[in-house]
């Protein structure tokens, strides 16, 4: 669904390089929230929200991942970029001292948009990333 979302902002049919580099950072967020935060209970909730987001300057991603729903902005003129909150509510694992083949989700997904943000808290952990809009018209 995230990957129809982002043509409908974007304004394209086809998906182009931002819009795959976007769903690739939500697929490993969501992936991460499974392998980490529900490891051994498997059963929990991931939340995915995004918004697109007029101003470059933007407020805090904290104000920016608030917005349930996206709307494409009126007169074609496209957002400035996609802000995605991907938010579950269990207790991460601790990251083992030898993480063996894994452990490089998070360098991906930095890899692949402009800004990550993670919060974690006692009800869960919160990875907010953003990425400017750069598909061509």
């Amino acid at each position: 669904m995230i990957s129809v979302w982002l043509h409908t902002v974007c304004g394209r049919r086809e998906s182009c390089e931002t819009c795959d580099d976007v769903v690739y950072a939500v697929s490993e967020a969501v992936t991460n929230c499974v392998d980490h935060a529900y490891p051994g209970r498997g059963r929990g909730s991931i939340t995915v929200r995004a918004t697109a987001d007029d101003d470059p300057a933007r407020g805090s991603a904290a104000d920016v991942a608030s917005a349930l729903a996206i709307v494409r902005t009126g007169g074609g003129r496209r957002p400035a970029g996609v802000t995605v909150s991907v938010s579950d509510q269990g207790r991460w694992r601790p990251t083992p001292a030898d993480p063996g083949d894994r452990g490089r989700g998070l360098t991906m997904i930095r890899a692949y948009v402009d800004s990550v943000e993670i919060v974690r808290g006692e009800s869960g952990t919160t990875l907010t990333l953003w990425c400017k809009l750069e598909c061509p018209e």
